[in-house]
């Protein structure tokens, strides 16, 4: 790992534990959520999948039926191809009846992806074996002496 990959993730755990105790003691929880979810949607589109799936995890700790936030985590998961818990998180969404119909489309699309790539994939290799005979009369040396 390499010493500027951790002090981001140092950062962005640090901003965390600061919006989180800030929060606290000021009452600006939607403030301090907003924060944290703007550092976990910038460390994922990073590449930074664990700094953004515990971010994302911080911000359902304290309110578990945030929609939008379980569905963000589930893409950090799939992104860095942990289909498991990417699957239970799109399935738990989706089991939301309240669920406007253009999301439940986009999230059904990314739970087929999630079920596609997580399919095992299985090499069947094929050998072929063949002889074969030139009869073409039209093709040899250009004069009788070879």
């Amino acid at each position: 790992m390499s010493k500027c990959t951790w002090c981001a993730r140092h950062k962005i755990f640090l901003a965390i534990v600061l919006a989180v105790v800030s929060a606290g003691a000021d009452g600006q929880t939607d403030a301090a959520l907003d924060q944290i979810f703007d550092s976990a949607l910038a460390a994922r589109e990073r590449g930074d999948f664990d700094a953004a799936v515990q971010a994302f995890q911080t911000i359902l700790s304290t309110n578990p039926g945030l929609n939008r936030v379980r569905a963000e985590l589930a893409l950090a998961y799939f992104q860095s191809l942990d289909f498991v818990p990417a699957r239970a998180e799109i399935e738990s969404v989706l089991a939301d009846p309240s669920l406007p119909v253009a999301v439940r489309q986009n999230l059904q699309r990314l739970l087929d992806a999630i079920m596609q790539a997580s399919r095992r994939h299985v090499l069947s290799p094929f050998v072929s074996l063949g002889y074969g005979r030139d009869t073409n009369i039209n093709f040899g040396p250009s004069s009788d002496t070879v």
